[in-house]
């Protein structure tokens, strides 16, 4: 049971996102999993590191959901300032992810949109106010989504969304022009 509000437009919802959470695995990377004898190795999109930055200087924070802990996951997380949820962790505390956003950041479900790529994510997508998936993601996913990006797994999935979200609640201007400020000093 899903108890998601759609009666509200996707400019009104994106409008009350007061979170991104999203996974990891399949959206900020492309999926594939590579086993390096006891090391995992991922891929991150560089380009996203700044769109990451910028929205959480505007004051909505961003939370990584993964059942996978590696230490290349933990150093992207440390290194961008987004703290990461693993799901058994989170399992052992019983406590639910929208517990844990109330508990943590002062935030309702209808406030979170969370961006999720395969199945493991589908009950995630329907529980927050608004889901996101990218362009490759299951077709499971996609149907519940609200918003499907462009970009696939891994070429830019999370930047995309938080471009819209912050357009949407007018702030992306404003935190563009102080981005290419600071560094055109």
């Amino acid at each position: 049971m899903t108890t998601r509000n759609k009666s509200l437009s996707l400019q009104k919802r994106l409008k009350k996102i007061r979170l991104i959470a999203s996974d990891v695995d399949g959206v900020l990377t492309d999926g594939r999993i590579r086993l390096v004898g006891e090391e995992e190795l991922k891929v991150f999109n560089g380009k996203e590191a700044m769109k990451i930055e910028m929205v959480i200087r505007s004051g909505i924070p961003v939370v990584w959901v993964t059942g996978r802990k590696c230490a290349a996951v933990i150093r992207r997380g440390r290194e961008l300032g987004v703290p990461i949820i693993f799901k058994k962790e989170l399992q052992a505390k019983k406590l639910s992810l929208a517990e844990d956003f109330k508990k943590t950041y002062g935030v309702s479900k209808d406030e979170v949109l969370y961006v999720g790529d395969d199945w493991g994510d589908l009950f995630l997508m329907t529980r927050f106010g608004m889901s996101a998936a990218p362009q490759d993601a299951s077709k499971e996913n996609k149907k519940v989504a609200d918003i499907i990006t462009k970009k696939k797994g891994g070429e830019g999935v999370l930047a995309e969304v938080i471009e819209k979200v912050m357009r949407v609640q007018n702030t992306w201007n404003k935190y563009l022009k102080e981005y290419t400020e600071h560094f055109l000093e």
